[in-house]
C-alpha cells in the first residue's frame, strides 16, 4: 500500500466514493489485496469481503501485474459447495476439510505457474494426491453476495476412487 501512515488504515467503503458508509478497513501494511474490478474512473477498486464486496481507493494501492514468475500467494483460501469443502494454503502449511470430517494436514509437493493459471500438488500420506488448479476469474459461491477473484478446482487421486471438486478462491484473509 502507498501513503497510509503506520497508525492509520485503508477504509473499505460500501460504494466507490469517500462519503459512502465504511464497511471495514485494512491495516497500513496489508499485502495481497485481491482486486475484483476497477471503477469506470479507475479511482476505486472492488475487493471481496466475508459476506459481500467493498471498495477501496486505488491511490493507496500498489498494483502488481500478474506474471509467470510468481508462486501462489499465501494465504490462499479455496472452498466449494455441494459438497462443502475447503483447501487453505498458509505460510505454515496446507490443510483440507470437508463438512462433517476432520481437518487433514497436507504436505506441499510442487507448484507450477503458466499464465493465466497455476497448479499446486499436495499429498496425504503415501497414496492420496490433491491437485489444485487455480485460474483468475470472477465467480460466486451462489450463496452470498460475495464475489471471488479465482476459480479453484481440486482433483483428488485416491486408491478407493478419484474425485473432482469445483469452487472459488481468494487471496489473504477475508475482511
Amino acid at each position: 500500500m502507498n501513503g497510509i501512515a503506520a497508525n492509520d488504515t485503508l477504509n473499505i467503503r460500501a460504494e466507490p466514493n469517500a462519503s459512502s458508509p465504511k464497511l471495514g478497513s485494512y491495516p497500513p501494511f496489508a499485502i495481497n489485496i485481491e482486486m475484483l474490478r476497477v471503477s469506470e474512473d479507475a479511482k476505486w477498486g472492488m475487493i471481496g469481503m466475508s459476506e459481500g464486496n467493498g471498495w477501496v481507493a486505488m491511490r493507496y494501492l500498489k498494483v502488481t501485474p500478474n506474471d509467470t514468475s510468481y508462486t501462489i500467494s499465501r494465504p490462499l483460501n479455496c472452498s466449494g459447495t455441494e459438497p462443502f469443502w475447503a483447501l487453505n494454503m498458509t505460510p505454515r502449511g496446507t490443510e483440507f476439510t470437508e463438512l462433517g470430517a476432520s481437518r487433514i494436514d497436507l504436505k506441499d509437493i510442487s507448484e507450477a505457474v503458466a499464465q493465466p493459471g497455476s497448479l499446486a500438488k499436495f499429498e496425504e500420506g503415501p497414496t492420496k494426491i490433491y491437485t489444485l488448479m487455480l485460474e483468475p476469474a470472477q465467480c460466486s459461491d451462489r450463496m452470498s453476495d460475495r464475489e471471488f477473484g479465482f476459480t479453484g478446482r481440486v482433483f483428488i487421486e485416491a486408491p478407493d476412487g478419484n474425485r473432482y471438486l469445483r469452487g472459488y478462491c481468494t487471496m489473504g484473509a477475508t475482511r
